[in-house]
């Protein structure tokens, strides 16, 4: 999976687990019938993300699509955590091209209660022109509005979960 958006996204949910400490991760894990759908589910969300950041699709419309409009974003060198849509979108479009392809692995459960979630995901990247391949871990926090779920919080940080 392609997607510098997606490391910087990761950034803010490490934020964001203050918002959800007493909900989500004061949790215990859900039946895993309801935790398997939707982490399957969260994890699609990831790669439509992936698909149409490949496809063109602005950071706005991504931005707009997949994110609260409070949600924070932030990450391993990332000077200022991005609080409104326009920089998260800003931040977004600024990582892109640079991670390369990228591919995940989940090595947590998915933790939810109710109306938030959190997801762990590893990403190995390998960059264009010979450089090596990276690897981060970004967290995820979404919350449930209604019927929609989108990213209240995403942080990513360097290095591997193993």
């Amino acid at each position: 999976m392609k997607s510098r958006a997606m490391v910087l996204a990761t950034a803010a949910a490490v934020l964001g687990g203050w918002l959800a400490g007493s909900c989500a991760m004061a949790a215990a894990p859900a039946e895993p019938a309801g935790a398997a759908a939707l982490s399957k589910f969260l994890e699609h969300e990831l790669e439509t993300f992936t698909e149409l950041e490949e496809k063109g699709v602005s950071a706005a419309e991504l931005t707009k699509r997949f994110y609260w409009p409070e949600a924070v974003l932030t990450g391993e060198g990332v000077p200022k955590a991005a609080r409104s849509p326009a920089e998260v979108a800003a931040l977004i479009g600024s990582v892109g091209g640079d991670v390369g392809v990228c591919h995940h692995a989940k090595y947590n459960p998915i933790v939810y209660s109710g109306r938030v979630a959190s997801l762990i995901l590893e990403y190995t990247c390998h960059p264009p022109a010979g450089k090596p391949a990276l690897q981060f871990n970004t967290i995820y926090v979404w919350e449930k509005r209604g019927k929609d779920w989108k990213i209240i919080t995403e942080m990513y940080v360097s290095g591997s979960l193993h």
